[in-house]
């Protein structure tokens, strides 16, 4: 809009050096110089609306002998006004700009009706301009609109990507490092094979450093994100056996208590409670003491719904962890006006998330 206003305006300035009245040196250069001011306003509107003014006030107090050609350019302003939306900047300037282009139209207040006339005629000019800058406004804001929705869209598309390789890759990548490490404490294992499980622990773990830096940099775009479909199709029970199969091959001693029916749970409920069960059981396999007891337990009351992870820590090599998943999870559960706490007690992690119930909405008790 600026590059056309300067250009409008440098056309019309010309024009006038061309074909103006050199008789008459001052006005020639009030009117080119208001030509430049009308364009200036494509960059500073406020200040070139402004200076338009004054150099439009003062062609006025020259000479009323004839119409000016060179406000036409006025029009400039008041289109790039429209354009930017600046209703107040158009409403002061149209106070300022009507009364002076009709006194210089019809050649002052000597002639009622040619005046009022002109007025109109300025009226309808300007309010034309306001009308293509309004319109111009519109396909701008549109465009902005739908560039932001693209960026909205790639970001949430960055963020499920993140998440499903943390639920997927990077899960799958500890298991194996785990159960590498586990295999190597076996007394039978000859020295070749403990050999080719150092080097499957070692790469292993390298990957995981190499998988937290490319989710650092794909959830650094924001924190939307799509919904792993996996969880949300999957029972919980489902998920439960499967889970507890993985720990239990592991080497960990899990317990199990659940005391409500995750079926008869809302749905929105329902998926947050196998985020909660796939993290915990991750956290688990990257962090628990080898052989170590863990428990799930998830229970509920008439209004609130809790589910308790713990387990013992330390005695096995760290792995990389970049705590996307608890703050994915965080999100998930706040989302829902429910809270996440992480405890460490002495050697032992616990996970206790607790999430807001409809009343009535998983009485009924099972024990497994």
């Amino acid at each position: 809009m600026a590059t056309l206003a300067f250009t409008v305006a440098g056309l019309f300035a010309v024009s006038i050096l061309a074909f103006g009245d050199w008789s008459r040196p001052g006005e020639l250069a009030v009117e080119v110089a208001l030509c430049l001011a009308a364009g200036s306003s494509g960059r500073w509107l406020v200040p070139g609306g402004i200076t338009t003014g004054v150099l439009l006030s003062a062609l006025a107090l020259l000479s009323l002998e004839a119409p000016r050609f060179s406000t036409l350019t006025v029009q400039l302003v008041f289109l790039v006004a429209g354009s930017r939306g600046r209703w107040l900047v158009i409403a002061l300037f149209a106070v300022w700009y009507l009364p002076v282009l009709a006194m210089l139209e019809a050649g002052g207040f000597s002639q009622p009706d040619r005046y009022l006339a002109a007025l109109g005629v300025g009226v309808f000019g300007l309010g034309l301009a306001v009308t293509i800058g309004w319109f111009i406004h519109r396909q701008v804001r549109a465009r902005e609109r739908l560039t932001l929705d693209h960026s909205r869209a790639l970001t949430a598309q960055r963020q499920a990507i993140a998440r499903d390789l943390h639920d997927t890759v990077a899960q799958a990548t500890t298991a194996i490092v785990l159960r590498a490490e586990s295999a190597k404490l076996r007394p039978e294992a000859d020295p070749e094979l403990l050999v080719d499980l150092d080097y499957i622990a070692t790469v292993g773990r390298n990957s995981l450093r190499d998988l937290r830096g490319m989710l650092r940099a794909m959830r650094s775009a924001g924190n939307d994100a799509v919904p792993d479909l996996a969880l949300r199709t999957t029972s919980f029970r489902e998920l439960l056996d499967a889970q507890v199969a993985v720990l239990t091959e592991a080497g960990f001693d899990v317990r199990v208590l659940v005391q409500v029916r995750p079926e008869q749970l809302p749905t929105s409920i329902g998926y947050t409670l196998n985020c909660v069960l796939s993290e915990a059981t991750t956290n688990i396999l990257r962090h628990a003491r080898p052989g170590a007891r863990c428990a799930i337990m998830v229970s509920a009351s008439a209004s609130e719904l809790e589910i308790l992870v713990s387990n013992e820590v330390g005695g096995r090599t760290p792995v990389p962890s970049n705590r996307f998943g608890l703050i994915g999870l965080t999100e998930r559960v706040s989302a829902l006006g429910g809270t996440v706490d992480v405890l460490s007690r002495e050697r032992n992690w616990v996970l206790q998330v607790r999430l807001p119930l409809i009343p009535d909405a998983a009485m009924t008790s099972v024990e497994e």
